[in-house]
């Protein structure tokens, strides 16, 4: 097909998330290429990456609504306006908000919609029906494994893994901590479960010299520091914010740690192995197609994640050649250019 394809990636909003950071490199990807013309448009008022999009010359416009119905309305007549005028072929609907948004214009636009819900738990009954609802207004559902199909799920949907610009974490060389770190990168919510990774830090906090950065900020920050306080941890924890570049971090940490108890594909786990440091994670969502044996660490047992610490502190020569075979596994199945190659063929398909 040699007409250039113009694809408008929905998403509820630009902070500093894995499926941003996603979006981010994929429309940078494309930008060199012939066949797809990416737009990105984000509903809510996040927009701390919106720099960055703009920055590297890629189509980003923000609508700065609420989640209320007459912003819902607003929102929908923007973007009929926006599709209108950029001669949108596909939408691609990036988590629930997005996608209820994206079937309202399916009713005054007959364009084809692909939805990303980016993790296995997208909420509560409700919403779980809602998306079942909307199947009929949505070609394709895109899935990181297909153990995270579920019944609100197209029957037609396809198993695509995230992935990153290897190049952009390649090129970053600094020093390690003196102390040994562990890093944690995501937001402060329920879903990341940082309670968990506090907890065994108090745990080891007489057993052996470390810190723990997290990046992040989110609706449990006041919690998580009272907590820090609490148990004397402040030694041991440090809240660092919000990063727009977390790269180095990961290069000057010695491991990355994730206590989530729900996930996608993380996008951290892939910037680790980009950046050939060890990974200890919980076995949520579609990380066991990542992480096994020979390429890190995976806790089946929550009470475990402690002991999995300071295995990996005692043992690190081994988690270094783990980390090694991870970095391979991302750069052959996980980078960027071959996933947008498949995307590629994705849309094309659909508009056949």
């Amino acid at each position: 097909m040699d007409k250039k394809i113009r694809v408008l990636h929905l998403i509820s909003g630009l902070g500093y998330g894995g499926a941003e950071r996603f979006i981010h490199d994929l429309s940078f990807e494309f930008k060199s290429t012939k066949y797809i013309d990416n737009h990105i448009v984000a509903i809510s008022k996040q927009d701390q990456m919106l720099k960055i999009f703009e920055q590297n010359g890629i189509n980003v416009k923000v609508l700065y609504k609420d989640k209320r119905l007459v912003d819902i309305v607003s929102a929908v007549m923007e973007l009929k306006e926006y599709i209108d005028k950029y001669h949108i072929n596909i939408i691609h609907a990036h988590m629930t908000h997005a996608l209820i948004v994206a079937s309202c214009i399916k009713v005054l636009n007959d364009i084809p919609i692909v939805f990303t819900p980016h993790s296995y738990r997208i909420g509560g009954l409700r919403r779980n029906l809602l998306v079942w609802l909307l199947k009929p207004f949505r070609k394709l559902d895109i899935l990181f494994a297909d153990d995270m199909k579920r019944y609100f799920h197209k029957s037609s949907y396809k198993v695509v893994a995230n992935g990153i610009d290897m190049k952009r974490f390649e090129m970053v060389s600094v020093p390690k901590y003196d102390k040994f770190t562990f890093v944690a990168i995501g937001n402060l919510k329920k879903a990341k479960n940082y309670q968990l990774l506090l907890k065994s830090v108090y745990q080891l906090k007489e057993k052996f010299d470390f810190q723990v950065l997290i990046i992040g900020d989110g609706e449990q920050k006041e919690e998580l520091e009272e907590y820090v306080m609490k148990y004397k941890l402040s030694e041991y924890v440090k809240f660092e914010g919000t990063q727009s570049d977390v790269s180095r971090y990961l290069a000057s940490s010695h491991a990355l740690v994730l206590s989530s108890l729900w996930e996608g594909m993380p996008i951290s786990i892939l910037e680790a192995g980009a950046m050939c440091i060890p990974v200890i994670s919980t076995n949520v969502g579609s990380i066991s197609s990542i992480l096994d044996t020979n390429t890190g660490y995976l806790v089946d047992n929550p009470d475990s994640f402690a002991r999995y610490m300071q295995h990996l502190y005692l043992n690190y020569d081994e988690a270094k050649t783990k980390a090694k075979n991870l970095y391979k596994t991302i750069k052959y199945h996980y980078n960027i250019s071959n996933i947008s190659s498949i995307y590629k063929e994705i849309y094309q398909k659909l508009l056949k």
